[in-house]
């Protein structure tokens, strides 16, 4: 693979009424068999902006429709030769609002929401995602 490839991902922070976070246990690679937000690869080809991606990825896996003004940004992680794959750039959003009823699956894998460890949580108790 090329170390100087540069990929444009998003990744979603889903949160549920309880506070647990929605993961997808992927099928596909580089993440097969990992629980991992749900997001994908930017499609530079149509000039599509990481918030735009954000969107179109939330349908895609599972079927929530959003808007961009639906997200904030929490961070942007670099990733320098990810897995082999070449330098990654991730958008990292929280989804506003709480999500429910996500399907079980859809083509990328198993969807589930996990609690967060106690010391994952923010430590400002009146945090609500």
């Amino acid at each position: 693979m090329n170390a100087h490839k540069l990929e444009i991902t998003t990744l979603l922070y889903c949160f549920d009424s309880q506070g647990r976070v929605l993961l997808i246990n992927r099928r596909r690679p580089p993440n097969r068999g990992l629980w991992s937000p749900p997001g994908g690869k930017l499609k530079i080809e149509i000039g599509e902006s990481p918030y735009m991606c954000a969107c179109r990825e939330a349908k895609e896996e599972i079927g929530l429709h959003i808007r961009p003004e639906n997200l904030h940004l929490v961070g942007i992680v670099s990733e320098s030769n990810y897995l082999g794959l070449g330098h990654w750039l991730m958008f990292l959003f929280e989804v506003k609002g709480i999500v429910e009823n996500v399907p079980k699956e859809c083509n990328e894998g198993e969807l589930r929401f996990f609690e967060l460890p106690a010391d994952l949580h923010p430590p400002d108790p009146g945090y609500r995602p």
